[in-house]
């Protein structure tokens, strides 16, 4: 008789209303609230899903949504730093999948909800490669 070990739980982070569970090889993120504000993950967030970087992210814009998170934390966003949004050039660059889209930033990846959907959106291997993030054991 062969023993199969349990299936491993996938591996869950929470951001904001967003919720990432890394069941390689996808990715899922379900919003639970429409109104969901962006996150940032950061490359500690996205190492904690399993996921790295496939190639050096220098050249890639750097976050507006990190910085404006860190504000809404010290009590500072507001009218004074409102939340960011897409414009036309930072949306041709982003993979829209499922209502969400997610821009690679030098420090991670920024999530913009463009749509509330009430199914998660799951990104698969091509997703990931086309982000340049790729599970750290695959």
């Amino acid at each position: 008789m062969t023993h199969r070990s349990p299936p491993s739980e996938p591996l869950v982070l929470r951001k904001g209303e967003l919720e990432f569970r890394a069941s390689p090889p996808e990715l899922e993120v379900q919003v639970w609230d429409y109104h969901a504000d962006p996150v940032h993950l950061s490359a500690q967030d996205l190492a904690q899903l399993g996921l790295i970087a496939t190639e050096q992210r220098g050249t890639l814009p750097r976050s507006l949504v990190g910085p404006w998170r860190e504000a809404l934390r010290q009590g500072v966003a507001g009218r004074d730093h409102p939340a960011p949004s897409l414009s036309d050039e930072t949306s041709s660059r982003a993979l829209h999948l499922g209502g969400l889209a997610f821009l690679p930033v030098v420090e991670g990846l920024d999530v913009y909800v463009i749509s509330y959907d009430s199914v998660p959106a799951r990104l698969g291997l091509h997703h990931l490669t086309r982000l340049g993030l790729r599970y750290r054991d695959a």
